[in-house]
């Protein structure tokens, strides 16, 4: 599928611990004509958003956009994701809670939520080389939130530069080492997958998501 590929938006902001609900909580997402809003957050603490948007552009060759961005919750625990222009039929938003890792997922009315277990063997142990993600699929935004600590994401398409074996053969194998932080977190990503981290996979082209925590295949 052919396909137009605007600039990732990224806006970062200050990554701080606050005190948290219990981890066991889940955020809440809400899809709205100009915004999109998660409740259950960490009240004042940082929100993770990631998202992916498909236009049907005059030309028929459908405009991808991709959102990468933290914003921090309010005091009621809320957190406002605004779309300039609106939000997309077309979409998928995922919030992770940068302080408990709580995430949750959500897509317009009409378009259903396409929320997957991963494709590949997910995440995959390597010792002495670092763990890596492998998935079946041509194209996926990879984003790893390790609670309280930082936060890191990789733009990856099959047999490109974030591909670890360069080869396109239909399967994304992407290496922690590739990551890079969001502006605010600093410090280079985890060589493993954590029990209390995040990962999340959007295929900006497929709008197929995964999400698993503590590297869960």
């Amino acid at each position: 599928m052919r396909a137009r590929l605007v600039a990732l938006a990224v806006a970062c902001a200050s990554l701080l611990v606050v005190q948290s609900p219990p981890a066991s909580a889940q955020a809440r997402l809400t899809v709205s004509p100009d915004e999109v809003l998660a409740a259950g957050l960490t009240p004042a603490g940082t929100a993770v958003w990631l998202g992916a948007t498909q236009v049907i552009a005059a030309d028929e060759v459908p405009e991808i956009r991709a959102y990468l961005r933290t914003v921090t919750a309010g005091k009621d625990g809320m957190a406002r994701l605004e779309i300039p222009g609106g939000v997309p039929e077309h979409s998928v938003w995922v919030v992770v809670d940068f302080t408990t890792g709580a995430s949750g997922s959500a897509s317009p009315a009409g378009f259903p939520l396409r929320a997957l277990p991963w494709r590949g063997q997910g995440v995959v142990r390597a010792s002495g080389t670092g763990d890596r993600v492998e998935d079946v699929r041509q194209t996926g935004d990879l984003l790893l939130v390790r609670p309280g600590v930082g936060a890191w994401f990789v733009g990856a398409g099959d047999g490109g530069p974030a591909d670890a074996d360069g080869i396109a053969d239909g399967t994304l194998r992407i290496s922690l080492g590739v990551l890079k932080p969001l502006e605010a977190s600093g410090g280079p990503p985890p060589s493993e997958v954590g029990a209390r981290d995040v990962l999340v996979m959007l295929d900006p082209r497929t709008l197929e998501l995964t999400i698993a925590a503590g590297g869960a295949n």
